[in-house]
């Protein structure tokens, strides 16, 4: 599959992917347009996958911090095997100028509280 251009040269685009990558992960969510959400879910697909397939952090940090930036890097790995998937959804136009915006969030896993009932004797 081709990548994606975005109308960019590759160090460009490489920042912008680096700098929505990093903001997904701190905040868990991120608008954009279309074009890009479709960049940066393929980017967060792949990333999703090294986080919760690595064994050893210190390997994970050096791939890390090939892709995130400051303290997304710690978040990423304080959250290892929280994240499922990367899901993209379509939303309304931009005022200004008319572009498609899309929504591209971070699935975590829902861990249930598990209440310990006390039972009388």
């Amino acid at each position: 599959m081709a990548k994606l251009k975005l109308s960019r040269k590759f160090a460009a685009r490489d920042r912008l992917i680096r700098n929505q990558l990093s903001s997904l992960i701190l905040f868990e969510k991120v608008m954009t347009t279309q074009a890009k959400a479709k960049a940066l879910k393929s980017e967060a697909e792949h990333l999703v996958y090294k986080i919760n397939s690595s064994k050893e952090d210190f390997n994970l940090v050096r791939d890390l911090s090939k892709v995130l930036y400051g303290g997304s890097i710690r978040k990423a790995i304080d959250t290892k095997g929280s994240f499922i998937s990367v899901s993209m959804i379509k939303s309304d136009t931009r005022y200004g100028d008319g572009a498609k915006r899309a929504l591209v969030i971070l699935n975590k896993k829902i861990e249930k509280e598990v209440k310990a009932s006390k039972g009388s004797k």
